[in-house]
């Protein structure tokens, strides 16, 4: 039997028992932020008899997406090296450039997204910060939607504004989006699609938005009434002890930055205890003298770290940054990239934590202090945590799979 004589008899039998495929395409981005969330989706799916093809940008992951029932595959590639233009992401046209939008012939790659929804035949497709899926959907009829935290879901302002509140506009932004609404324009066109007017059409034109996010925590606050549906959350690993020492504990949940040298070692002098965790090698740190630290080597029950620390410092990771609020505790952020900015600016506006430069020590130590001393820091995180504390993170993944059925008319 031929391949697409044999797809086409699968999807009619699935139509028949009432089942749908449904891909979740995940190509931006990296760590835990991505997949964990997608996990209880994928097993609310699967139990309610529906298959689920995960196109995962990090495939050394993929046996965390199988465990719970996904069949796990790598997401296409581009045409070719991306050209990172921009180190410090002005607008999200800046942001798109350098992820592939940049150069039409590395952009027309996405032919190879093309090519696996033609093999696949997907009923619904999840589009998880994944801007040339979306491109290559628009030649289709497959419905799809955007899911994740703000950034990845960008509205009209992210194109009309630059994406730190705090940033004159000292450029061009129209320049920046019609170079690549030009390229993309190309692709559509080589793809048989009519063009876009606007880059944010790639966006908005979808069946449905699943903000999985808090108002409060949106990367853009000026995106008018959208429905979150909170954060997604699973657990994973076990919980982790604490030094036995009788000072305040702090959470350390990051990236190498220029400062994390120094931070461990004024924690080490002080009276503190830590527990660090980070996916690249472990810094070093002479011993401790006064506090005591530990490194964990396996996942953690994050929920428990969460309710049994003081104060987290992130960089600004919405996973880590949002669990440790809903918590009821506050959050000293040290961004790295402007995603992780903009989150830091939300936290600072919510009043549940500070915000200090990855390459200044001494900002980085006051905000440390600052954070744990003042008390109005904590009070904001324990009225978020209050504001939220009637959605449960288990419902979330029901609700947006009940969505998925009716726009699939499952």
């Amino acid at each position: 039997m031929a391949v697409d004589e044999h797809s086409e008899r699968e999807c009619r039998e699935r139509a028949r028992k009432k089942m749908s495929r449904v891909l979740i395409a995940w190509e931006l981005g990296s760590g835990w932020g991505h997949i964990v969330p997608a996990l209880p989706l994928v097993e609310r799916l699967r139990s309610r008899g529906h298959q689920v093809v995960f196109a995962m940008h990090d495939i050394s992951r993929a046996a965390l997406g199988e465990a719970a029932g996904a069949e796990c595959i790598k997401c296409p590639s581009l045409g070719g090296p991306l050209a990172n233009q921009f180190p410090f992401t002005a607008d999200y046209s800046q942001v798109l450039f350098n992820v592939g939008f940049g150069d039409a012939e590395v952009l027309r790659g996405v032919e190879g997204w093309s090519k696996l929804l033609e093999e696949r035949r997907p009923d619904f497709v999840l589009c998880d910060h994944s801007p040339t899926a979306l491109l290559a959907l628009r030649a289709t009829g497959i419905k799809r939607a955007l899911i994740g935290i703000g950034f990845c879901c960008p509205p009209p302002s992210a194109f009309e504004s630059p994406l730190l509140e705090d940033q004159p506009v000292a450029w061009d932004l129209r320049r920046d989006e019609a170079v690549i609404l030009a390229n993309a324009n190309w692709v559509l066109k080589v793809l048989g699609c009519a063009p876009l007017a606007r880059m944010v059409e790639l966006f908005t034109e979808v069946d449905e938005i699943f903000l999985t996010t808090f108002a409060e925590l949106d990367h853009f606050p000026r995106r008018g009434t959208p429905r979150y549906y909170g954060a997604l959350t699973s657990r994973l690993g076990a919980p982790v002890e604490w030094p036995d020492v009788p000072f305040p504990k702090v959470f350390v949940y990051t990236r190498d930055f220029p400062a994390l040298e120094g931070l461990l070692h004024y924690i080490s002098r002080s009276q503190l205890s830590a527990i660090v965790y980070s996916e690249e090698p472990r810094p070093t740190v002479r011993q401790a003298t006064v506090g005591e630290i530990r490194f964990p080597d396996r996942a953690f029950d994050l929920a428990h770290v969460a309710s049994t620390c003081d104060l987290a410092i992130t960089n600004g990771n919405h996973g880590t940054t949002s669990a440790i609020l809903l918590a009821g505790k506050p959050v000293l952020v040290i961004p790295t990239v402007t995603e992780q900015y903009m989150l830091g600016q939300r936290v600072e506006a919510l009043g549940g934590g500070g915000l200090a430069r990855p390459d200044d020590l001494d900002a980085v130590i006051g905000g440390l202090l600052g954070v744990l001393r003042d008390g109005t820091f904590s009070a904001a995180a324990r009225r978020f945590q209050m504001r939220y504390a009637h959605i449960n993170s288990d419902d979330t993944a029901p609700r947006i799979v009940d969505r998925i059925e009716q726009l699939v008319g499952c």
